[in-house]
Protein backbone atom coordinates (compact mmCIF):
# COMPACT_ATOMS: atom_id res chain seq x y z
CA UNK A 1 0.00 0.00 0.00
CA UNK A 2 1.36 3.42 -0.81
CA UNK A 3 0.82 6.74 1.30
CA UNK A 4 0.52 10.28 1.27
CA UNK A 5 1.09 12.95 3.74
CA UNK A 6 -0.46 16.53 3.19
CA UNK A 7 0.29 19.38 5.68
CA UNK A 8 -2.69 20.95 6.57
CA UNK A 9 -1.37 24.32 7.87
CA UNK A 10 1.39 26.67 8.25
CA UNK A 11 3.81 27.41 6.34
CA UNK A 12 4.28 24.35 4.22
CA UNK A 13 0.13 24.30 3.63
CA UNK A 14 -0.92 22.95 0.69
CA UNK A 15 2.41 20.21 0.17
CA UNK A 16 1.53 16.79 0.08
CA UNK A 17 4.64 14.17 0.42
CA UNK A 18 4.65 10.42 -0.85
CA UNK A 19 5.61 7.76 1.29
CA UNK A 20 7.78 5.31 -0.50
CA UNK A 21 10.62 5.05 2.36
CA UNK A 22 10.13 2.84 4.95
CA UNK A 23 11.27 5.87 7.31
CA UNK A 24 9.95 9.23 6.77
CA UNK A 25 11.08 11.75 9.26
CA UNK A 26 9.69 14.93 10.14
CA UNK A 27 12.28 17.17 11.97
CA UNK A 28 14.35 20.63 11.77
CA UNK A 29 17.45 18.65 10.53
CA UNK A 30 18.50 18.76 7.03
CA UNK A 31 18.52 14.99 7.08
CA UNK A 32 15.16 14.86 7.79
CA UNK A 33 12.40 13.82 4.51
CA UNK A 34 10.46 16.37 5.73
CA UNK A 35 12.01 19.82 7.14
CA UNK A 36 10.20 22.23 9.21
CA UNK A 37 13.11 24.65 10.37
CA UNK A 38 11.45 26.55 13.17
CA UNK A 39 13.65 26.66 16.55
CA UNK A 40 10.30 24.73 18.07
CA UNK A 41 11.11 21.55 16.18
CA UNK A 42 13.15 19.17 17.19
CA UNK A 43 15.95 17.91 14.86
CA UNK A 44 14.27 14.56 14.71
CA UNK A 45 10.73 15.46 15.74
CA UNK A 46 8.14 12.43 14.24
CA UNK A 47 9.40 9.00 12.46
CA UNK A 48 6.54 7.41 10.34
CA UNK A 49 7.28 3.84 9.69
CA UNK A 50 5.93 1.62 6.84
CA UNK A 51 5.42 -2.20 8.55
CA UNK A 52 4.03 -4.46 5.76
CA UNK A 53 0.72 -2.92 5.28
CA UNK A 54 0.54 -0.01 8.12
CA UNK A 55 2.05 2.97 8.92
CA UNK A 56 3.07 4.00 12.20
CA UNK A 57 4.08 7.37 13.28
CA UNK A 58 6.61 7.24 16.36
CA UNK A 59 6.74 10.68 18.58
CA UNK A 60 10.55 11.28 19.21
CA UNK A 61 9.96 14.29 20.85
CA UNK A 62 9.14 14.31 24.91
CA UNK A 63 9.37 18.16 25.02
CA UNK A 64 6.62 18.85 21.94
CA UNK A 65 4.59 15.25 21.57
CA UNK A 66 2.77 14.62 18.44
CA UNK A 67 -0.98 14.94 19.56
CA UNK A 68 -3.02 12.35 17.44
CA UNK A 69 -7.26 13.48 18.54
CA UNK A 70 -5.92 15.79 21.20
CA UNK A 71 -3.58 13.44 22.72
CA UNK A 72 -0.14 13.24 22.79
CA UNK A 73 1.37 10.16 21.72
CA UNK A 74 4.36 8.13 21.14
CA UNK A 75 3.37 5.70 19.15
CA UNK A 76 -0.01 5.86 16.67
CA UNK A 77 -1.12 3.18 13.94
CA UNK A 78 -1.95 5.59 10.84
CA UNK A 79 -5.73 4.94 9.45
CA UNK A 80 -6.80 6.43 5.97
CA UNK A 81 -7.65 9.68 6.77
CA UNK A 82 -6.23 10.22 10.21
CA UNK A 83 -4.78 13.74 10.95
CA UNK A 84 -2.28 14.34 13.54
CA UNK A 85 0.12 17.90 14.63
CA UNK A 86 3.53 18.17 15.25
CA UNK A 87 3.76 21.74 17.06
CA UNK A 88 0.42 23.06 16.10
CA UNK A 89 1.13 22.26 12.29
CA UNK A 90 -1.62 19.98 10.95
CA UNK A 91 -1.16 16.92 8.49
CA UNK A 92 -3.43 14.23 6.91
CA UNK A 93 -2.59 10.74 6.06
CA UNK A 94 -3.99 9.41 3.45
CA UNK A 95 -3.65 5.24 1.96
CA UNK A 96 -3.48 5.17 -1.98
CA UNK A 97 -7.43 3.68 -2.48
CA UNK A 98 -4.86 1.55 -5.36
CA UNK A 99 -2.96 0.07 -2.98
CA UNK A 100 -6.08 -1.03 -0.62
CA UNK A 101 -7.83 -2.21 -3.76
CA UNK A 102 -4.72 -4.32 -5.14
CA UNK A 103 -4.65 -5.57 -1.41
CA UNK A 104 -8.22 -6.72 -1.14
CA UNK A 105 -7.75 -8.40 -5.07
CA UNK A 106 -4.84 -10.15 -4.05
CA UNK A 107 -5.89 -11.76 -0.31
CA UNK A 108 -9.25 -12.32 -2.47
CA UNK A 109 -7.31 -14.53 -4.76
CA UNK A 110 -5.38 -16.05 -2.72
CA UNK A 111 -8.09 -17.08 -0.03
CA UNK A 112 -9.87 -18.31 -3.38
CA UNK A 113 -7.27 -20.78 -4.02
CA UNK A 114 -6.87 -22.03 -0.70
CA UNK A 115 -10.40 -21.85 0.47
CA UNK A 116 -9.21 -19.13 3.35
CA UNK A 117 -10.66 -15.43 3.01
CA UNK A 118 -9.40 -11.90 4.26
CA UNK A 119 -6.49 -12.14 6.12
CA UNK A 120 -5.80 -15.42 7.39
CA UNK A 121 -5.44 -16.09 3.44
CA UNK A 122 -1.90 -14.87 4.40
CA UNK A 123 1.66 -15.03 2.14
CA UNK A 124 0.83 -11.65 0.02
CA UNK A 125 2.42 -8.82 1.73
CA UNK A 126 2.61 -5.29 0.37
CA UNK A 127 6.33 -4.99 1.34
CA UNK A 128 6.58 -7.47 -1.61
CA UNK A 129 5.89 -4.95 -4.22
CA UNK A 130 6.78 -1.39 -4.97
CA UNK A 131 8.05 -0.78 -1.46
CA UNK A 132 10.97 1.36 -1.25
CA UNK A 133 11.67 2.84 -4.85
CA UNK A 134 13.19 5.96 -4.88
CA UNK A 135 15.41 7.66 -2.51
CA UNK A 136 13.64 9.77 -0.58
CA UNK A 137 9.81 10.81 -0.25
CA UNK A 138 8.69 12.82 -3.20
CA UNK A 139 6.59 15.98 -2.90
CA UNK A 140 3.34 15.08 -4.93
CA UNK A 141 2.39 18.38 -5.58
CA UNK A 142 3.82 22.30 -4.79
Amino acid sequence: MSATLDILSGDLSGRSYQLDESEFYIGRSRDCDLVIPKRYISRQHARIVREGRDFVIDGLSEKNPVVVDSRPIREHLLQDGDEFEVCGIRFRFRASARGRKQQRRQQSTLGSQSGIGGAAAGGWRDDDTEAGVGARARRTQD
